[in-house]
């Protein structure tokens, strides 16, 4: 079954409507997708059903003992969630997307019911504890501003501390150690916040019923079509939060992150001869593309080399990034940016 899904913001009156009238607009919306398992009839199989779940009931657990006093909480699943605890409600929406979903189908669909100005997102297993949000939230009183970055803690072994996924390094999962309040971060799906209005923009992340992606990927796209839109991204350590570093690090590598990635470079890539004539535009994709064309191990290699000759993602992305440019024209703060640069 094919499922349709967008990013344009549902009236406020048809989502909050009440017997009291209209709540007000959240300033904070809080992204959780949670994916279905395999369905495996072993008894690990059931276990790790459970430990997903586990995972997910944890974290809206810490959510809703600290979140702030503005802020609506998402969780769009693919069918698989019973809630036995009875969460979904008034302090969390349960979003079934249908059997199936992929993250970004996920996402999009709690995209799509977003209504607060800045979007959080958080992978089930993440841990938030008292005013974790607090400082990410200034910097968006920048208007230049369109991600930031949270500190991630390693919660389940020695502590280490991520700051930012390397810009230089996507969509390899090669992570900052170290950072400063404003320095430049790129945002993971495991703690960022983004601009509600640049995601809406960019049509939110990458992926259809029709063309899934890994949540790396999906990770590595968003960030390289903000680089190229020229959509700043801060990184700040005093806004916190605790996971598995499985969560953290993710998942993906050798022959898989190969192949995405060369799968990400020839649309790139392709992009780049189309934005000749504009040298700026141009600039910033070719820093992108030319950051993919290093795969390290035997696997990964192979994996780019036929990954580069699979045009699949192309049209995909030529559309986001030329939907997203006409979108953020019609923006007051876009044209400000545009003016000064």
């Amino acid at each position: 079954m094919h499922r349709k899904h967008n990013c344009e913001v549902v009236p406020h009156d048809q989502r909050f409507s009440s017997a009291e009238g209209v709540k007000p607009v959240p300033r904070l919306s809080i992204l959780i997708p949670h994916e279905a398992s395999p369905r495996i009839e072993s008894s690990r199989g059931k276990a790790a059903c459970f430990e997903n779940d586990s995972a997910l009931e944890s974290t809206i657990l810490s959510i809703l003992e600290n979140h702030p006093s503005e802020c609506e909480v998402i969780v769009s699943h693919s069918g698989a969630y019973s809630d036995p605890y009875q969460l979904g409600g008034n302090e969390v929406k349960l979003i079934d997307v249908g059997d199936g979903a992929g993250l970004g189908e996920l996402l999009n669909s709690g995209l799509s019911q977003a209504s607060g100005a800045i979007v959080h997102t958080l992978l089930p297993g993440c841990v938030v504890e008292d005013g974790w949000s607090d400082a990410a939230l200034i910097h968006f009183r920048n208007p230049e501003i369109s991600s930031v970055s949270s500190r991630l803690v390693t919660s389940d072994s020695k502590e280490h501390d991520y700051f930012s996924m390397d810009a230089n390094f996507l969509p390899r999962r090669s992570w900052l150690h170290h950072g400063r309040s404003g320095e430049h971060g790129v945002a993971s799906l495991c703690g960022g916040f983004y601009r509600r209005s640049s995601l809406v923009a960019a049509s939110g992340w990458l992926g259809t019923p029709d063309q899934s992606v890994a949540r790396e990927s999906a990770e590595a796209e968003l960030a390289m079509i903000f680089r190229a839109l020229g959509l700043q991204g801060v990184c700040e350590p005093d806004s916190m939060i605790k996971a598995p570093k499985r969560i953290i690090e993710g998942k993906l590598g050798g022959y898989a992150l190969g192949h995405d990635a060369g799968r990400l470079a020839v649309a790139f890539a392709e992009l780049l001869e189309e934005a000749r004539h504009s040298d700026s535009f141009a600039s910033r994709l070719g820093y992108l593309a030319g950051g993919l064309l290093s795969p390290k191990s035997v696997a990964e290699r192979l994996g780019w080399v036929l990954g580069s000759t699979d045009r699949s993602l192309v049209a995909d992305i030529r559309w986001r990034l030329a939907r997203a440019q006409m979108e953020l024209a019609s923006q007051p703060q876009w044209q400000t940016m545009k003016t000064a640069a």
